[in-house]
């Protein structure tokens, strides 16, 4: 009989609630029939002189339909067990309602033990399931059993609890290991698996039951003096070379003989001095010993083999993933290879052989310094030691002096060393070096013509390099963002111009120049600074800020056109400025904009152009 996991979703799609009780009925029809033959077995295997079964099999099949069920079913499982108890003891209702209650609501506690220490669908190839749901029978039997031997003394008079205790236990026990994992395990199975076998194992497994059987013929039958249980080697050899299913089903097949043989009389565990009840506890002893041992060991190797077969599984997968990446990286033109921490290859894909004209094996293992002796004191070795040490990774793009070109480099640090990922960028810093050139020439030509324009009086500057120094006397710096900053820079102004001896016109010119300076400052930028510094004969004011700045292509307008705005720092305060500072230097790109204006003393000549 093969038992579905009824836990496992249906394939067909949800009916109406006609269609479930029908399909429930269904499932009473041969789980009510299978529970009674069970429960004649057990009776069948009844040692009558010692009033108890050698193994109890009807709350075995229970568990293991419970754990292969989903819970909202248990209720309808459990009350039939219970009435098919009471129909098969009519004669006498009590026994029967009171040993159904008992051997379901074993099942019962062993089901619920087994799931709450097992995690998922029980699965007998695992070990930990299989300890887990041996210590549930062993816990849930050793309870019910208190119950069975209460209700023995009970029932007959003169028995002793104890002896009746043993008794129950170990007769539950016994059927509990040896049927509940068998059908559990070929629950699970299906046709394509056993199919799957070979034939040589095929022809195995039929040897070795031939064998059991014979063996416990001898035993039983011929030579009963026999010390040395001959089982152990073969069910041994079953469970190191198939799966639990098959080893459980020989243990099944000795066991149902052994215990035919021993009600009849025979077998080695019968003796002439010993008592039915002696005979019987040491018979079951044997029975759970040997198949516990049996099971544990055919599931750890069953573990073992799927750990086993996962690992081959994972690392063919490695390899597969390992070949593809190869591909990869041999396929890429651009350059790629691995060192070790000495500075070793360990890789170098096909572009970087090609391109330096190498074999492999001229690289595999060979330092990159004598491989490259022009590299070692350069900007690049500088960057490898540093990854190698910081395990930090770097790009950078730099002239390869070996290979004579310009390359971008990605260095990235590694288990066992670092990956040098580089690409060839000669195309890319000609054109970058062009634009650059062209954005200086660009820039010089507008300095020049601005400086012709005014007479000297705006000088556009390249780098910071470019921008006149402070004076001799130098102001701390006042933040134009906090209320009150652009005043302090005005009193400054006026404060250091009085005292220089400045006419009132000049440094009121000096004062309009910065505060507009300052105030695009702050509607362009958001905020800035400023510092005043001043010498004997020149006052200069210095104001900077973070804001976007005034592309090159429309330095001209910014400058010169009257009222132009720009979304950089400068706007319409320019024109104000080169018309009231003698001199203007002006720094301006993406990272922000500085501008110095400078007053002297003494005002200059007067300009020879009309644009003012």
């Amino acid at each position: 009989m093969q038992i579905r996991d009824l836990r496992q979703p249906s394939s067909s799609p949800p009916g109406s609630s006609r269609t479930n009780t029908l399909a429930g009925l269904l499932c009473l029809v041969w789980y009510v029939p299978s529970y009674v033959a069970f429960y004649k077995l057990g009776i069948a295997l009844y040692f009558r002189a010692a009033s108890a079964s050698t193994l109890w099999l009807s709350d075995a099949f229970v568990l293991a339909v419970l754990l292969l069920t989903p819970r909202r079913k248990w209720p309808t499982l459990l009350v039939a067990g219970v009435l098919a108890s009471v129909a098969i003891n009519i004669h006498n209702l009590q026994w029967g309602i009171e040993t159904g209650l008992i051997d379901n609501g074993e099942a019962l506690l062993c089901a619920l033990l087994a799931q709450r220490w097992i995690d998922g669908p029980f699965d007998i190839t695992r070990l930990r399931h299989t300890l887990a749901l041996l210590s549930a029978m062993l816990a849930g039997s050793a309870i019910a059993s208190l119950f069975g031997a209460a209700l023995v003394v009970n029932t007959v008079p003169g028995h002793d609890f104890s002896k009746a205790f043993r008794l129950w236990w170990y007769s539950d026990v016994v059927g509990d290991i040896v049927l509940a994992p068998l059908l559990l395990a070929w629950s699970r199975v299906n046709n394509f698996e056993i199919r799957r076998m070979w034939p040589k194992q095929t022809a195995e497994l039929a040897i070795l039951i031939a064998c059991a059987l014979t063996i416990s013929f001898w035993r039983f039958n011929l030579d009963k003096s026999a010390v040395t249980n001959w089982l152990l080697p073969i069910l041994l050899w079953a469970s190191l070379r198939f799966h639990p299913r098959y080893v459980l089903l020989i243990v099944l097949t000795t066991t149902l003989y052994a215990v035919f043989a021993s009600v009849a009389g025979l077998g080695p565990f019968v003796h002439g001095n010993t008592t039915t009840i002696d005979t019987l506890i040491e018979l079951q002893s044997c029975i759970v010993i040997l198949t516990m041992s049996v099971l544990i060991v055919s599931s750890l190797t069953s573990d073992r083999n799927r750990t086993i077969a996962e690992y081959e599984a994972a690392e063919k997968a490695l390899t597969a993933s390992h070949a593809q990446i190869v591909d990869i990286l041999e396929s890429m033109t651009d350059f790629f290879f691995s060192l070790d921490r000495s500075y070793c290859f360990t890789y170098a894909n096909a572009a970087l052989l090609t391109y330096r004209n190498r074999a492999r094996d001229e690289l595999m293992g060979k330092s990159l310094w004598s491989t490259f002796p022009g590299l070692e004191n350069t900007i690049m070795a500088e960057q490898y030691r540093s990854v190698m040490e910081t395990r930090v990774p770097v790009s950078f793009t730099v002239f390869h002096p070996v290979m004579k070109h310009w390359f971008d480099f990605r260095i990235y640090p590694t288990d066992d060393g670092i990956a040098v990922y580089s690409i060839l960028v000669d195309d890319r810093v000609r054109a970058e070096t062009e634009r650059e050139d062209d954005a200086r020439r660009q820039h010089e030509f507008v300095r020049d013509v601005l400086g012709s324009v005014t007479d000297g009086r705006l000088t556009l500057c390249l780098t910071e390099a470019d921008l006149p120094p402070a004076l001799a006397i130098v102001e701390a710096w006042v933040d134009l963002s906090i209320p009150g900053g652009r005043k302090q820079i005005r009193t400054d102004i006026q404060r250091i111009a009085e005292a220089a001896g400045f006419e009132r016109e000049r440094w009121q010119d000096l004062m309009t120049a910065a505060d507009e300076a300052n105030m695009n400052a702050i509607m362009h930028a958001v905020s800035g600074r400023c510092q005043i510094s001043s010498s004997a004969c020149t006052i200069q004011a210095r104001v900077e800020d973070h804001g976007a700045g005034i592309d090159v292509q429309r330095l001209h307008r910014a400058t010169l056109e009257r009222g132009y705005t720009t979304a950089g720092s400068f706007g319409h305060g320019m024109k104000m400025i080169l018309h009231t500072a003698d001199r203007t230097y002006l720094l301006t790109g993406p990272e922000g904009t500085i501008v110095v204006v400078e007053q002297d003393r003494v005002p200059p000549p007067p300009p020879t152009h009309s644009w003012l």
